[in-house]
């Protein structure tokens, strides 16, 4: 992928030379702000994560083992990992 890399990048500086470029793809997300906090839902929503976090933690995504590749460049995460 390193070549691939390398002359997309190379045909990206020669389009920049002459003037031109990419459309990339981007989006737009609007947030509306309500006028009042509603501070109980802020203290409802804050003691249900308590709550689970105490219970039982923050459930980690489980993955069948078909669906993992090994890869030699990544980060251990995990009660698993953290063994060795």
């Amino acid at each position: 992928w390193a070549i691939v890399e390398d002359l997309n990048l190379k045909i990206m500086n020669i389009l920049d030379e002459c003037g031109t470029g990419f459309a990339f793809p981007s989006t737009t997300l609007y947030v509306e702000q309500q006028a009042v906090f509603d501070r109980e839902k802020q203290k409802e929503a804050l003691l249900k994560a308590e709550a689970v976090a105490q219970k039982s933690g923050f459930p980690q995504p489980f993955y069948p083992p078909e669906w993992v590749e090994l890869r030699a460049d990544v980060l251990r995460f995990g009660p698993e990992e953290q063994k060795s």
